[in-house]
């Protein structure tokens, strides 16, 4: 039996969590006489980590296409050499605003603002197994499917 394993929804965060969240700052703050304005890389890609995975709970494959596109646009600005956080932020921000608007309005969202009254998301194995079959058509749009 191939069983999906959730952890409850709402926001979540762990000690490791919190222990990145301290490193990272430091990490870039030793790293910027090195690296300069690149090092604040370090800041964006965790800040985006932890937004993306415990605040809002965004689906993998919508955070590899920000990633992807985070990618792209620091790419552009290296190359162009003008490495400059304030355009870098603008041009990403209307991406990070629509994913994380997406994975809200998605029927599987489980991030922070989760109301279980509105949603029937399963939260455990048990719950999930427990589920109407997907032949009740009432029950199926209430069904979230696998991630």
């Amino acid at each position: 039996m191939n069983t999906v394993q959730r952890s409850p929804p709402g926001f979540r965060c762990s000690f490791t969590d919190v222990l990145v969240l301290i490193i990272a700052p430091l990490a870039t703050w030793w790293l910027w006489p090195q690296l300069g304005a690149m090092a604040a890389v370090i800041l964006f890609a965790v800040g985006h980590f932890f937004l993306f995975c415990n605040v809002f709970r965004v689906h993998r494959n919508k955070e590899l296409l920000w990633a992807g596109a985070a990618i792209i646009n620091v790419g552009i600005w290296t190359i162009a050499g003008q490495w400059w956080w304030p355009g870098i932020l603008l041009a990403q921000s209307p991406l990070t605003l629509a994913v994380i608007t997406w994975e809200i309005s998605s029927p599987g969202y489980h991030g922070i603002g989760w109301n279980p009254l509105k949603k029937s998301l399963p939260t455990t194995p048990d719950q999930a197994a427990a589920a109407p079959p997907p032949s009740d058509p009432a029950a199926a749009s209430n069904q979230v499917s696998a991630r």
